[in-house]
């Protein structure tokens, strides 16, 4: 029989602005289960590609009102919760101005805390988290153990009619969640242990990341499992008061020993098309359900985890192969009519883009077309200099790249750069054309023309819901 979790007493009421984004409507599923009165407002409410998550949230007993202050009619909460995307002159928060107003992080920190019991883990990184927060708690999941998680995509397998999957109720054991680096939130968290996967090119300067991540493992109780890249650049006198896991595919890091410092090294990847294998320490052997070699280096972080959380290699490694997936992770939409294959991915920074066109690659015979949606002009402008690098190192000579105008979700923005003049300086600079489609029946047109049989056509983006229903549509053959 489960025990069910102990936990303390949290607001008795609180508003979430913003609630259908996918960090804030796991939180809003989470408060629900600690007792709170959950209501939440979003933009995209009447948005046809959010109804999934606003009819799951609506189940689980979350009220829902546009987002103009109409919220005020169901009474005053005792607390108004916000994540980073939500502007200061937001219609909700001028209904009720004196309101205390809670950062997302903050509460989820405080929901947290609440369950007195549970060993937390906390999982960061440029890239990846969401994956690795996903699929440690599927492969718990599968060991027997019933963890707690929140997460920041749709998991598969936890996935049903009134949940998501970004979210899963625990018995009071473990707690699984990510850590944003974005807006330094992942401060706000003092977990058992911390996870950091990469330090990638994605929101700040590499000497900025450098120090947050630092201070982020300072902040960790007993443990943590960070890159070989992350170690180096944080250097091991951070370490010391923790057991410290360092997941590499360096050999030369076997060199480096301490009394609490272990490694978990992958030491072998074949792609072998869809279900490539891995083997870790040079001794455990496993097929893994995707492709990529960033799948291969998630799944050894998973397989450190659980092994610092108590589990036995032998055990860890047939649980690790379940592993359903995240929604837009290279997610297969289709054939279109050429012959050509459709993927949906949520790579949206460099690192991620490079990947996701690597894994297109091992699935491709032919060339790889790629549509990219920037999530933002802020996000743009950071990357624009990286990625044109990037793209002129990692795309063949008959791939194709392209972008779509930028995606804008509201907010401050100066609406600079816009993607045609990203696109045209790429153009110039590069050894190639940079294309650029004004409007998805554009894209959708002119994709379809230039891809064959064993092509690979790959949609990425972030933050905007109706992607992965383009991607269906390039599949489609009519």
């Amino acid at each position: 029989m489960q025990r069910q979790p102990e936990f303390k007493s949290l607001p008795f009421k609180a508003h979430l602005v913003g609630v259908g984004g996918t960090g804030m409507s796991a939180l809003a599923q989470l408060m629900i289960h600690l007792g709170v009165d959950v209501s939440g407002s979003d933009r995209a409410l009447g948005s046809p590609e959010n109804e999934d998550i606003f009819s799951a949230l609506r189940g689980q007993g979350v009220r829902l009102f546009d987002q103009d202050g109409s919220f005020a009619s169901g009474g005053i909460p005792d607390v108004l919760v916000y994540s980073s995307a939500i502007e200061g002159g937001n219609p909700d928060f001028e209904v009720f101005p004196e309101l205390e107003r809670v950062h997302r992080a903050d509460m989820l920190a405080r929901s947290l805390s609440a369950l007195v019991k549970e060993t937390s883990v906390a999982v960061a990184g440029s890239c990846g988290k969401t994956s690795v927060t996903a699929w440690l708690a599927e492969t718990l999941f599968l060991l027997g153990r019933r963890p707690l998680m929140v997460g920041g995509g749709m998991s598969k397998r936890f996935a049903s009619e009134d949940h998501p999957g970004n979210f899963l109720w625990g018995d009071g054991e473990i707690a699984v969640f990510e850590a944003d680096e974005s807006d330094k939130s992942l401060l706000k968290f003092s977990p058992d242990y911390s996870v950091v996967l990469n330090m990638g090119t994605d929101h700040y300067p590499r000497e900025e990341l450098t120090e947050l991540f630092a201070d982020f493992i300072s902040l960790a109780k007993k443990g943590a499992i960070v890159s070989q890249q992350v170690f180096n650049s944080l250097g091991e006198q951070r370490f010391r008061h923790l057991r410290t896991c360092v997941v590499t595919d360096d050999f030369t890091a076997a060199s480096i020993r301490g009394e609490c410092l272990s490694f978990k090294t992958l030491t072998g990847y074949r792609p072998c098309g869809g279900r490539p294998e891995i083997e870790m320490d040079g001794t455990f052997k496993c097929g893994i359900p995707q492709p990529g070699r960033h799948s291969a280096v998630n799944a050894a972080f998973v397989a450190a985890i659980c092994e610092m959380l108590g589990e036995k290699m032998g055990s860890i490694i047939p649980a690790l192969t379940g592993f359903q997936g995240v929604r837009r992770r290279f997610d297969f939409a289709g054939t279109n009519a050429r012959g050509a294959k459709v993927y949906d991915d949520y790579a949206h920074n460099v690192e991620k883009i490079v990947s996701c066109i690597g894994t297109a690659r091992e699935v491709a015979s032919g060339k790889v077309l790629t549509i990219f949606q920037p999530h933002g002009f802020s996000p743009l402008r950071f990357m624009r200099e990286p990625l044109f690098t990037a793209l002129e190192e990692c795309l063949g000579d008959d791939d194709v790249f392209a972008f779509l105008p930028v995606y804008y979700a509201g907010g401050t923005s100066s609406f600079s750069p816009r993607s045609e003049d990203v696109a045209a300086e790429y153009t110039r600079k590069g050894g190639r054309e940079y294309l650029f489609f004004g409007d998805r029946q554009k894209a959708f047109s002119e994709m379809n023309s230039r891809s064959a049989e064993g092509d690979v056509v790959v949609i990425m983006g972030a933050r905007d819901a109706s992607l992965p229903a383009f991607a269906k549509k390039i599949a489609c053959h009519n």
